[in-house]
């Protein structure tokens, strides 16, 4: 999953959505097996099976990358920018705006603190049906998330769906809200994960900021392995590969036309 690198063209492609610039291509890749322990959910607060897989952590390159992040870097690359969305082929499905500025962030005992704003939201079509998504999250200036809120929806023709997910930082823990609305059915879950699980962690709306930074420095962390949430809302793993322009590969593969492996 990833949104920005001075796109020239947005593409969606299975599990993957990806873009494309003038000098490089950057891919988010996750893995998140299912035996991980991922937080306690408000109706489930049995400890996790013994046996069970240690749960994913953020290595010290990724961390060491957030904790270097300057204010000042991050000021200026701060604006709002419009992208077309296109198919596999090339047709028009929509639009994609992402804004991101200074902003403040009230938090729950009312003290005001400066914070990183990010704002996007889309309008589109995905198979002659009318799809969308937003986004608003607050972030530190270390992109540690402070809250977000997104949603997604897609106007079946028989039954419309929607998705909302919020997050909230809170006393050291992070809470969870996803809610799934299917015509007119609403199922709601809420997970709370330790603030001590999700050091590295990047939200939807950091990743957008990272994707700026990268493309702002000419360079990517490869070795740095973060975390993220599948579509499970379970935390997995998130890592940051350099590719080729217009390529179109996966991480890994050697493109024809283009000399030596991804850098």
């Amino acid at each position: 999953m990833e949104v920005d690198v001075w796109p020239q063209r947005f593409t969606c492609s299975g599990r993957f959505t990806y873009v494309a610039s003038d000098n490089m291509w950057s891919f988010v890749t996750s893995s998140s097996p299912s035996a991980y322990p991922q937080g306690h959910r408000a109706k489930d607060h049995q400890p996790p099976a013994q046996g069970s897989l240690a749960a994913p952590e953020a290595n010290a390159e990724a961390i060491h990358f957030l904790s270097n992040l300057q204010q000042e870097e991050l000021q200026m690359l701060m604006f709002s920018e419009t992208l077309a969305m296109v198919s596999d082929t090339g047709e028009p499905e929509g639009e994609l705006t992402i804004e991101v500025q200074r902003g403040k962030y009230k938090d729950e005992l009312g003290m005001m603190s400066s914070c990183v704003l990010v704002h996007a939201f889309s309008r589109g079509f995905m198979d002659r049906m009318l799809c969308g998504n937003s986004l608003l999250g607050y972030l530190s200036w270390k992109l540690h998330i402070m809250e977000q809120h997104s949603q997604e929806f897609i106007k079946f023709h028989i039954l419309p769906m929607e998705h909302k997910m919020s997050l909230v930082k809170q006393d050291d823990q992070l809470t969870m809200t996803r809610s799934v609305k299917e015509g007119e059915e609403m199922k709601t879950e809420v997970t709370f994960f330790p603030g001590s699980s999700t050091v590295g962690f990047i939200s939807q709306a950091a990743n957008l900021v990272l994707l700026r930074v990268m493309a702002w420095r000419q360079t990517v962390p490869n070795n740095a392995r973060f975390l993220a949430l599948d579509t499970e809302g379970k935390l997995c793993y998130s890592t940051y590969v350099r590719g080729f322009p217009g390529s179109g590969s996966w991480p890994g593969e050697n493109p024809k036309g283009w000399g030596g492996g991804l850098g």
